[in-house]
């Protein structure tokens, strides 16, 4: 391939309020918690929930925050601030934890180490909480103004059930002990033995938690064992962790989850191996789908051998726990043979299931978990397409950072109904982003799914399948992508291909192959209404050329009511 070319906080009564922000701007940006609260006519309630403990302390300078937990016995509540948000953490005396991950003072050094946390407004709010007498830190925006707010822990903190605790303490204590490796042979140093890697397979239905619980256990394994780093199989191929939608990855970890997906999608890390499938179910392709985890993890196996480190496996699944579903489940598990598996129960019929059978006479330690209930309420509630669409905008447009602060506070009620980006912003981003001109000759088109088949004896239909579309960049084959590339538009005279990607342009020369799939283009990618009269995908034609424009299957809208039911049935 060759190249072509202020979100401030809500408003709330409260102690811990950052000082006063003079702009237009920032003033329209403070509705979400405005149209909260207005929903509460119990103003004292809501003042006094407000209110943070006499013992956290709040000092601001411009934006930036000094917080100070003067700790009292043990009286958690009182030991917890929740912070809504995004912005810079540092400890700066005494010890704390954030979702597992445990931040101290450094030895000889002024302050601890800084990490990003970003807490959206429409989720459960991250919570801070002090674990020594005396604590104090200090929070960073990452822009000009104040990015952040802090709110007392009664309102609608992150509370972990005690059963993820006590599993995530007895997991850390089994990688800590495991022996160290071995040399392969003396004649051959780069290779090591490992006696027995540890393997965490975290699976369950829909919205009882994997990826909080993965996000959890991947920070305790950072902060509290010796391991550097850990290795994340992301499994759940529709609502993935740290690649886009379509993609199942194997990758290193070595620093806390403490952001939503769409903001860990702004950032590279480094990929020990990843497979294009295409799709955001495993419903399409179920064997497809069982080679490419096993091939992920075999993988992991290879990568084991060229390090001393003994990184241990996480895998997340997704929550397809019923028929089919149910029998993929297990037949991964068998072949895995992970030394745990980690099942999350919900509390009904639908989101429960039994692998102790299956895996009875296995060496596989079996833990039941408790879902995490004060979630679902709230994250969970917001449709699987519109996750979806956060992380394929936040891959395709890392750099728009003010549209994703936008986004940390959203209301709740405004993503049930999807991400609607009104201003068209990342359709702008793209269509004025050069795409990368890739000629006819130089790669291999083709498609995955099934429903593309009666496509592919024709390759000029192939290529008008892909205008508009989604595509995977492969090196040989599905299973080495490099990353999703979308075809902006087709040159047919010249035989151009006009492809938009985020993938670093150093590893482009190698890719060979574009593999489509039935991943849909999100509506936010494309111009609408008044801005809609320069149409960013589109076919290089002339006059007596007249081509079709990107093809994807019609998919159904749930979410959608009839005028019917709407109206009361009438």
């Amino acid at each position: 391939m060759k190249n072509d070319q202020n979100m401030s906080l809500p408003e709330e009564e409260s102690s811990s309020d950052p000082p006063e922000v003079d702009s237009q701007d920032d003033r329209g940006q403070k509705r979400p918690l405005e149209e909260e609260d207005a929903e509460n006519d119990e103003e004292d309630k809501k003042d006094k929930e407000h209110e943070l403990p006499r013992n956290i302390l709040i000092e601001w300078n411009g934006q930036n925050a000094l917080v100070e937990i003067d700790c009292r016995g043990d009286n958690d509540l009182e030991n917890r601030i929740c912070i809504v948000g995004r912005g810079t953490i540092q400890c700066l005396q005494g010890s704390l934890h954030i979702l597992g991950y445990t931040m101290q003072k450094e030895e000889n050094v002024d302050t601890g180490a800084e990490v990003i946390l970003t807490s959206p407004f429409w989720s459960s709010w991250t919570t801070i909480q002090a674990t020594t007498p005396m604590v104090r830190f200090q929070v960073s925006s990452l822009r000009g103004t104040p990015s952040f707010r802090f709110a007392s822990a009664s309102r609608r903190p992150t509370i972990l059930p005690a059963s993820w605790i006590t599993t995530a303490d007895t997991i850390v204590s089994a990688c800590q002990k495991e022996p160290a490796p071995q040399r392969d042979s003396l004649e051959d140093d780069g290779i090591f033995v490992h006696a027995k890697p540890q393997i965490i397979f975290i699976c369950g239905g829909k919205g009882v938690g994997k990826s909080t619980f993965l996000r959890y256990l991947t920070n305790r394994l950072l902060s509290v064992s010796s391991h550097e780093e850990v290795a994340i199989l992301d499994a759940d191929v529709g609502q993935p962790e740290l690649v886009p939608p379509g993609i199942l990855s194997c990758t290193i970890q070595k620093t806390p989850l403490l952001q939503p997906p769409y903001w860990n999608l702004t950032e590279s890390r480094e990929n020990v191996a990843s497979v294009f499938y295409g799709a955001v179910s495993s419903k399409d392709d179920p064997s497809r789908y069982i080679e490419a985890i096993q091939y992920l993890v075999q993988a992991y196996r290879d990568h084991l051998k060229s390090t001393l480190n003994p990184t241990p496996l996480l895998i997340n699944m997704d929550g397809w726990i019923k028929g089919l579903g149910y029998e993929i489940l297990t037949s991964l598990a068998l072949s895995i043979a992970p030394t745990h598996v980690c099942q999350i129960l919900g509390s009904s019929k639908a989101k429960t299931f039994d692998l102790q059978r299956t895996l009875s006479g296995r060496e596989s330690t079996i833990y039941f978990l408790d879902a995490c209930t004060n979630l679902i309420s709230m994250s969970c509630s917001i449709p699987s397409f519109t996750l979806r669409s956060l992380r394929l905008g936040a891959y395709f447009g890392p750099n728009l950072e003010d549209l994703w602060d936008t986004l940390d506070f959203t209301p709740a009620k405004q993503l049930q109904v999807g991400w609607i980006d009104d201003g068209c912003i990342l359709a702008e981003y793209l269509a004025q982003e050069r795409p990368y001109c890739v000629p006819f000759e130089t790669v291999q088109c083709s498609f995955l799914s099934p429903d593309h088949d009666d496509l592919m004896a024709d390759e000029k239909r192939v290529l008008q399948a892909m205008n508009g579309a989604m595509v995977g960049l492969c090196v040989g084959n599905a299973n080495n992508c490099l990353g999703l590339g979308l075809v902006r538009s087709i040159d047919w005279q010249s035989e151009l291909l006009y492809v938009l990607t985020p993938v670093e342009s150093s590893f482009l020369p190698q890719v060979d192959m574009l593999v489509g799939g039935n991943l849909p283009l999100p509506l936010s990618f494309v111009l609408r209404g008044v801005h809609a009269e320069s149409f960013p995908y589109q076919s290089m034609t002339n006059a007596s050329v007249v081509t079709a424009l990107g093809v994807d299957p019609m998919k159904s809208r749930n979410n959608i009511g009839r005028k019917g039911s709407m109206n009361g049935g009438n």
